[in-house]
């Protein structure tokens, strides 16, 4: 029964991805129906993405009060209503409401499937569970990518995105009558012990083990987010002369790494659970030497450079998730929710931040022109000064955390001189 439960937790999250993603490929076809530009629609993009994350704060409290089986149903629910509308509408309010009705129920989603792992399995599983849930999610893409694409093609708009509302409405069916809160049945918490809103998420925020889960996810996955939801396709593109095609490719390696470096990443969380935050400090890296090369690089990448920057940020993405795991292990059961709330909400907070500020600095060493391969560099090195603040923030919470717990590092040379004794 548990891995029903749990697999039907994450398919759930797959079709969120694939709801979050769909309007991405659908762009030419949304300029077109719309009547408006391409940096309008990746203004969706925008709004859909800051209701996401203003949203996970509230979404974690609703979690904590009343389980993952009805976030899970009316989440899913909720964005097969924004699917439905946006199939119907014609008129760019009406697409706006519908990608912000999208973003609104996708911020229940990852949080409440997350929230079902340690209800129902051992906690050795865990951390390898928790990077399976979003690894497999994250092909939710493919699925926008691939048979949404041919079905937008086929029969249309409309039939094309009703299609995916009624995924939506029917994964949501299925949530509501197979998925259970854990092996005991409903979660209900009790009333006297419910908090209000700014007494509970001050309570979260002053325990500094949620501290580091937010820059830990925030280092690891905002530098991904920027790259695969808005800059990547057209800075490969517009920047250094890949075909679309090629930019594709990169695309679609990007999410088959992460499905090979996350089960890897969790087994590596499970194994040394006093070591999160160094490893993740070093899974970050991978995203960022690769970036601070191209940065250098006289002319134009070569596709070899540009395919160990991909590699790395499908490394860097699903290490973010250690920063989940943080507020599970920091945080009585009833407050999980709302500190995977606050962990999540930080990274793409970070994220939309990289976004904007990287379409901020484009527009002004462009002067108005078309953007040149220097241009997109240096938009793009805004990057480094957030890296800087994450990676000292990464610091001083660890530092806390460890210092409020009474706990301490070994030496690496102690643990790797234990494990080679046993």
């Amino acid at each position: 029964m548990r891995w029903l439960v749990w697999g039907i937790g994450v398919a759930t999250y797959l079709v969120a991805i694939a709801h979050r993603t769909s309007l991405g490929v659908a762009s030419p076809q949304a300029t077109a129906r719309f009547d408006t530009s391409a940096s309008v629609i990746a203004l969706f993009v925008v709004l859909q993405v800051g209701m996401y994350a203003g949203m996970q704060l509230p979404s974690g409290m609703l979690l904590d009060r009343f389980g993952s089986r009805r976030m899970l149903t009316t989440g899913a629910l909720v964005m097969a209503s924004g699917q439905l509308l946006l199939a119907l509408s014609d008129t760019l309010t009406l697409a706006v409401v519908a990608r912000m009705l999208t973003g609104t129920g996708d911020a229940a989603i990852f949080i409440a499937a997350l929230r079902l792992i340690p209800a129902w399995f051992p906690s050795h599983r865990i951390p390898v569970l928790t990077q399976l849930t979003g690894v497999i999610g994250q092909s939710g893409q493919i699925v926008s990518a691939v048979p949404f694409v041919w079905a937008l093609h086929h029969w249309g708009w409309t039939t094309s995105f009703l299609a995916l509302a009624g995924t939506g409405i029917v994964i949501g069916l299925l949530v509501l009558t197979v998925v259970r809160d854990s092996p005991r049945g409903q979660v209900r918490r009790e009333s006297h012990v419910a908090e209000r809103f700014a007494s509970q998420i001050a309570t979260a925020f002053r325990e500094p083990g949620n501290r580091l889960g937010m820059f830990v996810h925030a280092t690891a996955c905002f530098g991904a987010l920027a790259f695969g939801l808005m800059w990547g396709f057209p800075y490969l593109v517009e920047a250094e002369g890949q075909s679309p095609a090629s930019a594709g490719g990169l695309f679609t390696l990007m999410v088959l790494g992460s499905v090979v470096a996350g089960p890897v990443i969790g087994h590596l969380t499970r194994q040394h659970p006093m070591r999160r935050t160094t490893l993740t400090m070093l899974l970050a890296l991978t995203g960022i030497v690769p970036w601070l090369l191209i940065f250098v690089w006289p002319g134009p990448a070569p596709l070899w450079l540009l395919v160990v920057l991909v590699i790395g940020l499908s490394i860097a993405g699903p290490a973010s998730l250690i920063g989940l795991d943080q507020a599970r292990t920091f945080n009585p059961p009833n407050r999980i929710g709302t500190a995977s709330g606050m962990v999540v909400m930080f990274g793409f907070a970070m994220a939309l931040l990289t976004i904007l500020l990287i379409g901020i600095v484009l527009d002004l060493v462009a002067g108005g022109r078309t953007p040149t391969l220097v241009d997109y560099r240096i938009a793009m090195a805004v990057q480094i000064p957030l890296w800087i603040a994450c990676y000292i923030g990464l610091i001083v919470s660890r530092r806390q955390a460890l210092r409020l717990h009474g706990k301490t590092l070994r030496p690496w040379r102690e643990v790797w001189r234990e494990r080679r004794d046993r």
